[in-house]
């Protein structure tokens, strides 16, 4: 991208996405005050993402994902018009950036973030999806979810801040927190401040659990439809954890229990009694 661009100080809308345009963000972006939309993403751009990012404060959409943009994402918490952050599929480093504002949908995917995810992200209300699949991230915010989909699955989290089950308002319907380090303690929390949720992914976790556990926590979550937790070390006799579950407060459309070599037991999945539907 050439320098001379952020001469055009009336520009709104830049659109160089699925091209071969290659270079770095000039250093005093910034200075282009209009600008509402950038489209980078799927080019051949490369370098750091320069601190006059944050200083577009009309911007709301910030598309620079599948590129080679490396180092830090810098503070973008001024950009209190941005309603969509797609960064998934590069090489930036470094925390989740704080953010506020109008979000709607935050894509940061399949990068190298480390660090607890911010506190910030709480803040966000109203339709939305925030994906962090993929990156190295270690705990969830200290504070509960207001956002609709939550995809955080194949990180290193193994903290869960109780704050994160028990705020009130939580509007949560697509969890996936699977491929991580959480153990049932840090999971069992989950309550019916989750009335909203319907899709829970938990796979490939060490939580350690018997099934008639897992299924007395999952009672707490009525409206729960899809549950996966495929090798989740979970043991215990499937066909007892069922006698006792109250079937009319479950009602799974699809159940993952898969690659657990210590679940054991009959399973009637003729009966007319049991929490399957459709």
């Amino acid at each position: 991208v050439p320098h001379s661009i952020t001469q055009l100080k009336q520009l709104e809308y830049l659109y160089l996405h699925k091209t071969r345009v290659s270079g770095s963000i000039p250093a005093d972006i910034g200075q282009m005050k209009q600008l509402k939309q950038l489209y980078l993403s799927s080019t051949q751009m490369s370098g750091t993402l320069p601190d006059s990012l944050g200083a577009l404060v009309s911007l709301d959409h910030l598309m620079l994902d599948t590129t080679k943009f490396e180092g830090p994402v810098p503070d973008i918490s001024n950009l209190t018009q941005l309603v969509v952050l797609s960064l998934h599929d590069t090489l930036v480093t470094g925390g989740v950036p704080h953010i506020n504002g109008n979000f709607k949908n935050l894509y940061l995917a399949r990068n190298r973030l480390t660090g607890a995810i911010p506190d910030s992200m709480c803040g966000l209300t109203g339709y939305m999806e925030v994906d962090l699949s993929g990156n190295r991230l270690s705990a969830l915010p200290n504070c509960s979810m207001k956002v609709r989909r939550f995809i955080a699955q194949s990180n290193r989290i193994s903290i869960v801040p109780p704050a994160f089950w028990e705020g009130q308002g939580i509007e949560v319907q697509y969890l996936d927190l699977s491929n991580n380090s959480l153990t049932f303690a840090s999971v069992q929390g989950i309550g019916e401040n989750f009335g909203d949720l319907y899709t829970l992914k938990l796979s490939h976790n060490p939580l350690g659990c018997s099934v008639g556990d897992l299924f007395d926590m999952l009672v707490k979550v009525e409206d729960i439809s899809d549950f996966s937790c495929s090798n989740c070390s979970i043991s215990g006799s499937i066909e007892k954890a069922f006698t006792s579950l109250a079937f009319d407060r479950l009602f799974f459309v699809q159940l993952d229990l898969s690659s657990n070599p210590q679940l054991y037991g009959a399973l009637n999945i003729g009966s007319d009694d049991n929490p399957f539907s459709g």
